[in-house]
């Protein structure tokens, strides 16, 4: 799960099922990690791990509301499809995983020790997820 203004992985998890255990697990995770204050907005696409009426509720006494992109409309999602074609390139192809728990360590590893604190991104003004959040100056400067 990204954070829609700092671009930070807040919560992952990893599963062989793509089901709503998998996404509930997440969102916990996130909710726990974050406790979001007030009303928050979930932006998913439409798959059905996302559109139980477990998962929707569950979003909603977390404080959030559940939104969804239209049928066919890939930029209503694009800030997450971006951060799976980087987490793919950057890592998940350039490694071998030989069972869940070495993918959950490796891929884990990824994301919080390099994509929300070491990695600049482009669409952040060159500045890393962390300082966003912490409103940081950017340790980036640009020549």
């Amino acid at each position: 799960m990204l954070d829609a203004h700092s671009h930070k992985a807040v919560s992952w998890h990893m599963s062989t099922r793509i089901d709503s255990k998998l996404v509930l697990d997440c969102l916990r995770r996130a909710v726990e990690e974050r406790t979001p204050p007030g009303q928050w907005i979930h932006h998913s696409d439409q798959g059905i791990q996302y559109a139980c009426n477990g998962y929707t509720q569950a979003v909603r006494d977390s404080g959030g509301r559940p939104s969804m992109s239209s049928k066919a409309c890939p930029y209503d999602n694009a800030k997450a499809e971006s951060f799976f074609v980087t987490l793919k390139k950057e890592e998940v192809h350039r490694e071998e995983y030989h069972t869940l728990e070495q993918a959950q360590a490796s891929i884990g590893s990824y994301i919080d020790n390099y994509y929300n604190s070491e990695s600049v991104h482009s669409r952040l003004g060159y500045c890393l997820p962390e300082e966003l959040e912490l409103e940081l100056p950017c340790k980036t400067e640009l020549a």
